[in-house]
């Protein structure tokens, strides 16, 4: 015959009362009056002449320095402003640098529409060197897949190789355009 299991029981961490849901922390009028006393959950209508204070460094700044949070929360006002904001996703790259460097490569990828396995293949069929002038990703910079830059078609989108700053920027000045690259080579060979 089964056993009806026992469910835990939970008590306020305050007044220990007991509660009816075993997920909450406190009893209704604890939270009433943690709601209120607390710095630590942000007041989103502590709206006044046009400012809010910031919850991280207790400023009291214009509304344009919050950004929107986001649709799912129902746009309202993030907690901390943007200067906060700013300096704690600094101390964030600056804590873990590899992780940052990896979000980094991945968003320039999908800009062309790359996965990181479709770049590795690229970078692998180019030996790991420009498509242009032959030099080699380690000859740049000891941080791979950092230098070399996506050369891509700016009328179609396709993406055509791999090159590394100094040709990707010549071609880029040049306007990619055949006919003034083949006018640099006459020129260069006059001399």
């Amino acid at each position: 015959m089964a056993t009806k299991v026992e469910r835990k029981k939970a008590y306020c961490i305050d007044c220990g009362k007991k509660l009816s849901s075993k997920f909450a922390k406190r009893c209704v009028p604890c939270y009433k009056k943690f709601r209120l006393t607390s710095t630590k959950i942000p007041n989103y209508f502590s709206i006044k002449d046009g400012k809010k204070k910031c919850t991280s460094c207790g400023q009291l700044l214009s509304v344009l320095y919050f950004p929107r949070t986001s649709k799912k929360k129902g746009c309202k006002l993030h907690p901390n402003c943007m200067i906060c904001l700013k300096e704690k996703q600094r101390k964030n790259r600056l804590n873990n640098p590899e992780k940052y460097k990896k979000i980094l490569r991945r968003h320039r990828l999908k800009k062309y529409g790359l996965s990181i396995e479709a770049f590795e293949e690229l970078f692998k069929s180019q030996k790991g060197k420009c498509a242009i002038c032959g030099v080699s990703e380690v000859t740049i910079s000891e941080s791979i897949y950092e230098k070399l830059n996506v050369d891509h078609d700016h009328n179609t989108g396709r993406v055509r190789g791999l090159l590394c700053p100094n040709c990707n920027l010549g071609i880029g000045n040049l306007k990619h355009n055949i006919n003034i690259l083949n006018n640099a080579i006459e020129y260069l060979r006059k001399e």
